[in-house]
Formats: C-alpha cells, sequence, structure tokens
C-alpha cells in the first residue's frame, strides 16, 4: 500500500516569542504524554507543555496542531504526535517550548489510532479497509524518517499499540476480535523492520465495550506456586517454550510447622494490575490470616509479607477485574474434629493493593457448608463459591459501590444457589462468562467415573442453571482450567488421570462440550490443581504429596497442540519439576496484562 502525499508540519512559534504568545488550543485536552520533568497535554488542535516537577503542574507552552489523535515521548523528551494526516516530531526547550522538526505522510487509506516508541523509530497502527494496518517509523531527536517497507496487515480493528520495555517488539490490541497482535523489531542495514511474530488470544471483551482503547504491556512471565506442607510459595519464572526455570522462594508461615499436610497457604491470586499476590494462610480450628506480597515488575521473588486476620480456616482467595475489591472463603474446617460448621466469606477494600475490612457488610455467611474456592465472573458482578461439604454451589452479586455480597435471587438458600454432585472443589468461568465449571471431587465408591458439573450464568442477576456436565474418565475431579479461547476443558483426577474436553463454538448458548475426552498420559500420581501460561500454550499439573513424608510434590509441564491436533500424543510432556512438598495450587503471572 503506498503512502499519501507528504503533510505540511506544523508552523514553529516565531523566533523570541515568549511562550505566552503561541497560539493557544480551543479544545479540551483528550489525552496526556508523560516525559522527563515534562507532561504534553494533547487536544484536538494543539498541544500544550506542562512542567512536572514537584507540586502541581504548571502550564509553559501551547503550540498549534490539528487532528491530534496520540502522541509518545523518548527517554530525551522528544514529542511525537500523531494526527489524522500524518505523524509530526518535536525537540522541546528547557522553558517547554516545542520546536517542529519534520513530518511523514501515513500509509494511503490509514484511520490512524496509536503510536508507541520503540527500538530507534516509531510504531503506528490503525484500521484500513483490509483491517488493521501496522507501521515503523525510523526517527531519533524528533526527526522522523519514512517507512523503509509497507505496513503489516491484520485482521481485526486496532484499539492501542504498546511496546516492550526492552524495545523488541510492539503489541497491538484487536477489541473486533480480543486478541494481541505481536510484532517483532528486527534491525538491519537499512532500518529495523516489523515482523508479524504471534496472534495471543485474551478474554473475550463485551461488545459495547470493544471500541474503548486499551492498553496491552508485556512482562515476563512467571508461575507462583502454593505449597501447603514446607508453608511457602515458589517463584518459578517461565522459559522460552513453556519450561520452567529455577525457582526463588518468597514467604514463610512462622505460625506453622513443616511437614503437615493440611495447614499453610491454601489458596493464591494476582491483583489484575500484576502487582500484588495474595494468599490464604490456614489456621489449625482457629483464626487464618490473609496476605499480601508486592510483586516485582519482573515477576521474580515476593516481596516481603503484609498479613491481617481472616476467619477459621480459609481457603479460596480472588480479586475482582477492577481490582478494587478482595475476597476469601472462610471453610470453619476443624482439624480436631474434621468437621466444617458454616462459612463465611470475608471482604476487603484494595487501596494501592493492600487490603482492608470492608466497614459494611464485611463478614458473608454462605448457604452451604465449607466453602473451598471463590471464582468472580469477567464483569466483576458475581461471585461464587464452592462448598465442599454442602455440594452445592452460592451465587452472590457484588455491589460495585463498596464491594458487599448480597445472595444473587436476593434470598440465602437454593433459590441463589445450585446443586452439584459430591464434594465439589474447584470453581472456574469461562473467559466468555456465560458458564461456570465445577470438579465433583467426592465421586466414587463402586462408580468408576467422575463428574464436571456445568452451569448457565444468567447475565441479569447470576443465578445459576444446571447446563449438564461432564463424565471423567476417572474418579476424584479435582483441578480445573479453561483454554484462553473457551474451546478446551482441563481437568485433573487425584487417581493421576487427566481429561481434556473441546467444544467447537465457545460462544454458544449451550455449555455442551461436544467430544470424548483426550486422555493425557503423565507421570502424575495425585494430580491436584491445574494453571496455564498467559498464552495458553503450556500446561502445568501439579501433582501433590502423599503420605507419610509430605514431600514427593512436583509440577509437570505440558506443550498443548493446535485445536486441530487433539490425540493424547499431541500433548507432550517438556519438563517436571520436584517441589519437595505438598503443591496444592499454582498462579500464572505477567505475559500480555
Amino acid at each position: 500500500m503506498g503512502l499519501a502525499p507528504t503533510a505540511s508540519p506544523p508552523s514553529a512559534p516565531a523566533a523570541g516569542c515568549p511562550p505566552s504568545c503561541a497560539t493557544s488550543p480551543s479544545a479540551s485536552l483528550t489525552s496526556l504524554v508523560a516525559g522527563p520533568g515534562i507532561l504534553y497535554g494533547l487536544g484536538a488542535d494543539g498541544i500544550t507543555t506542562f512542567s512536572a516537577g514537584s507540586g502541581m503542574p504548571a502550564k509553559l507552552s501551547t503550540t498549534a496542531l490539528s487532528g491530534t489523535i496520540a502522541g509518545a515521548a523518548d527517554g530525551a523528551g522528544d514529542l511525537y504526535v500523531l494526527t489524522s494526516n500524518g505523524v509530526y516530531g518535536y525537540t522541546v526547550a528547557s522553558g517547554g517550548t516545542l520546536t517542529a522538526q519534520n513530518s511523514q505522510p501515513l500509509p494511503s487509506g490509514l484511520s490512524p489510532v496509536g503510536i508507541t516508541v520503540t527500538g530507534n523509530g516509531l510504531a503506528i497502527t490503525g484500521n484500513a479497509s483490509s483491517g488493521i494496518e501496522t507501521a515503523y517509523y525510523p526517527a531519533s531527536g524528533g526527526t522522523i524518517s519514512g517507512p523503509s517497507t509497507t505496513p503489516i496487515a491484520g485482521r481485526g480493528t486496532a484499539t492501542a499499540i504498546t511496546a516492550s520495555p526492552g524495545g523488541h517488539y510492539v503489541f497491538v490490541s484487536n477489541g473486533s476480535r480480543a486478541d494481541l497482535l505481536a510484532y517483532a523489531l528486527s534491525p538491519g542495514a537499512s532500518g529495523a523492520t516489523l515482523t508479524s511474530s504471534a496472534v495471543l488470544r485474551t478474554r473475550l471483551m463485551p461488545a459495547a465495550a470493544l471500541s474503548v482503547p486499551v492498553t496491552v504491556t508485556l512482562q515476563p512471565q512467571t508461575l507462583y506456586v502454593v505449597n501447603q506442607s514446607t508453608t511457602s510459595i515458589a517463584a518459578y519464572p517461565i522459559e522460552s517454550g513453556g519450561t520452567l526455570g529455577t525457582p526463588a522462594s518468597a514467604y514463610t508461615c512462622n505460625a506453622c510447622t513443616t511437614n503437615i499436610a493440611d495447614q499453610g497457604p491454601s489458596a493464591a491470586a494476582i491483583a489484575p494490575d500484576g502487582l500484588h499476590l495474595y494468599a490464604s494462610d490456614w489456621a489449625q480450628a482457629g483464626q487464618g490470616d490473609v496476605t499480601t506480597f508486592a510483586m516485582t515488575s519482573a515477576n521474580g521473588p515476593l516481596g516481603a509479607p503484609s498479613s491481617i486476620p481472616a476467619g477459621q480456616s480459609p481457603m479460596g482467595v480472588a480479586v475482582d477485574p477492577s481490582g478494587r475489591y478482595l475476597y476469601v472463603a472462610n471453610s470453619h474446617y476443624d482439624d480436631s474434629t474434621g468437621q466444617s460448621t458454616g462459612g463465611t466469606i470475608d471482604g476487603y477494600q484494595l487501596s494501592q493493593g493492600m487490603p482492608s475490612p470492608f466497614s459494611t457488610g464485611y463478614r458473608t455467611q454462605v448457604y452451604g457448608n465449607y466453602p473451598m474456592l471463590l471464582a468472580i465472573d469477567p464483569t466483576g458482578r458475581f461471585l461464587y463459591s464452592s462448598e465442599f461439604a454442602g455440594s452445592l454451589v452460592d451465587a452472590f452479586a457484588i455491589n460495585p459501590d463498596n464491594g458487599s455480597l448480597t445472595p444473587a435471587s436476593g434470598t440465602l438458600g437454593m433459590s441463589s444457589a445450585a446443586a452439584t454432585g459430591t464434594n465439589p472443589w474447584t470453581i472456574v468461568i469461562g473467559p466468555s462468562g456465560r458458564h461456570l465449571y465445577v470438579s465433583d471431587n467426592g465421586n466414587g465408591g463402586s462408580q468408576t467415573s467422575g463428574a464436571v458439573s456445568i452451569f448457565s450464568i444468567n447475565a441479569q442477576n447470576g443465578t445459576l442453571t444446571s447446563d449438564n456436565g461432564v463424565a471423567t474418565t476417572d474418579l476424584k475431579p479435582l483441578g480445573l482450567a479453561i483454554g484462553p479461547k473457551g474451546r478446551r476443558l482441563y481437568v485433573a483426577m487425584q487417581s493421576g488421570a487427566l481429561d481434556v474436553f473441546v467444544r467447537q463454538n465457545p460462544q454458544s448458548a449451550t455449555g455442551t462440550w461436544n467430544y470424548t475426552p483426550t486422555v493425557i498420559k503423565g507421570n502424575f500420581a495425585n494430580a491436584y490443581g491445574l494453571a496455564l501460561s498467559a498464552d495458553g500454550k503450556t500446561l502445568y499439573v501439579l501433582d501433590d504429596c502423599t503420605a507419610p513424608n509430605y514431600n514427593n510434590g512436583s509440577i509437570q509441564a505440558i506443550s498443548i497442540p493446535s485445536f486441530s491436533s487433539m490425540t493424547g500424543a499431541g500433548y507432550a510432556t517438556i519438563g517436571q519439576y520436584a517441589t519437595h512438598a505438598c503443591t496444592v495450587q499454582a498462579v500464572a503471572a505477567g505475559g500480555f496484562n
């Protein structure tokens, strides 16, 4: 695709003209771009610079420029602005006055959306008649060169663009297909070029939000593994291809002793911004804790823990998608009697990642008995709890103003709950938010198979309707995971078996899975929990410990084949890692957030 005629660069203020005599844009600011010690405010008809030192920003100068859409600044503070007809480069003086350097035209027919600084240049994205187009412009010191190659085309609708911290990759969020287009920036004799790298699925977005720009960033991937018997959480770096590196451990439960299988951390969840991890800390028939860890930008070892009280023997942990509320399920299990009496869910307000109990509605009674794990739907409107001893799932509505919980139907009871099989354990929600899945762990006796209960979620009030389920190939299903496209359901069984169910249309109003499961053969003895890498290409199976030493747990990494390759042989073990602990849960962080 060719380039449009060269755009005319904007006129710089006359020589010697102080900032006060520069043209003042009449339109309100639509976005801000941060540079070192300076802010650039972009409006429809110009740019305003502000000081960004200590205290409140102070206006420095204004520069006229029509049709501004987005901007980006490099490390030197040079500003690059994307407009409806071109890309403009500026340098900035100490007083905040911008000096126009030059401009370059847009690819012909492109409706621009976003711009980012990467490597030694700029990447822009937008939409054309054929779909998404992304182009790279070499740039330095505010001066922009024309792209050396034609734009890269992609299917869908571009909504935002960003670059990896090292400047080696560019990512475009695709609103109409809910995925990310990844491009590698490759150096060359005539300048760097972009090449298509990958398409990665994200969570499905509601249709009403498709036009809202979103920001995407890349961080290293880490698998955080909850080891209960050693009372630790280990951080395994996820390496290229999905294998795991040497773990870094953090968190010691000083109140717990080692080599006892049923105490220590029970579950964990990561905040949507990837900056905090929360873990429930089991207690022997008494009050437990919820512990917060700050996470580094590299998703490596966890920071120093900070604990606050939870209820009796806490289990499941969940954070709402907005990152404002944290919930912990208190099982009320008593180790001395082996019984649970009732159960509650505690709610916490999050401020800069740190939890504090709700001022009202802090503790909510569940209808069932022994709340196990929690799940929140993608819209953040509903919370669900699997009741292990009650053989049901409780549904609650989340108050968006204060996070408090109320029964989904308005009344605590079966009108807000749904019956499952025996001893429901893991609970997950598909990426579309239409269906909820529960592993029924208690099936046994003379039975030769287990079950996963499946429910449709009422989009209006969050109540559940049975949508049949699937029979597993062996007993005692426990761990569950859903693929990022919602087309594969992974089920781990304590017998050591692992089933994969598939379906053709994850957007279907029915949750029917229409294939006999593929059975993955692995070196499992007590398959307990499952986790998926951010790109959905690697499955991690947690093999829990066994008596009498409780130190023989492990993690098995399995590569996931393409959807067209559904035989068991297509799932290859790429690594097995001894944890020397009772490994009960794992959560993946990093990747494309």
